[in-house]
């Protein structure tokens, strides 16, 4: 599935996406609008998840969902005023993949995806969610995003930055990670970190 650089895709609250098989990304190349609520969350889950709309492969209980299932959701450099608020996304390869600056992941939950957050040459907001269960909660490759206000948990690193990353970590909560809350490859010296607590691995 392809939104096209020009159009926007609005996905109303209650929404259930179900994606798949492996491989198959949602490219975002004009501007996706996913704004749930508290009561009415929007779900992007795979299509082997028969807890969300049933068994909508109808294979019965012979799959179950895993980190995997589907791609992830691709932000394109081309892609702008995008909003994930008040999202569940979970089962992918990745959650998020972010080649653009426009866009803000908020109030969401990013759960048992192989990378929750993955960004890439680019600055998104990333603020107040929940990114746990995850093999990396939160990816960077030449990117300084501002990270604010989230619950980073139980996933095997928290942060990874890689290749001159310098994002703003600001007031998040790292409880759990079994490998390291934040990681910091030898180029990525010029993080701003600030009021973030930190249980378990650091």
């Amino acid at each position: 599935v392809t939104v096209s650089e020009g159009v926007t895709l609005t996905i109303a609250p209650g929404a259930r996406v179900k994606l798949g098989p492996p491989g198959y990304p949602l490219y975002i190349n004009g501007t996706l609008i996913a704004d749930g609520t508290d009561a009415q969350k929007i779900i992007f889950t795979s299509d082997n998840d028969d807890t969300v709309g049933g068994d909508t492969n109808g294979d019965g209980n012979a799959t179950s969902p895993a980190a995997g299932n589907w791609y992830g959701m691709v932000f394109n450099p081309t892609s702008k005023n995008n909003l994930l608020d008040q999202v569940i996304i979970r089962y992918g390869s990745y959650g998020v993949l972010a080649y653009t600056s426009s866009l803000t992941v908020s109030n969401s939950t990013l759960t048992n995806n192989s990378t929750g957050i993955y960004v890439s040459s680019a600055s998104p907001a990333i603020s107040n969610n929940i990114i746990s269960g995850n093999s990396t909660g939160i990816l960077l490759s030449s990117a300084s995003p501002a990270i604010t206000g989230n619950t980073i948990s139980n996933n095997g690193n928290g942060i990874q930055c890689n290749n001159n990353s310098n994002p703003a970590i600001t007031g998040n909560k790292f409880e759990g990670n079994t490998s390291y809350a934040m990681y910091f490859d030898v180029t990525s010296t010029g993080a701003v970190i600030s009021g973030n607590t930190v249980s378990g691995s650091y």
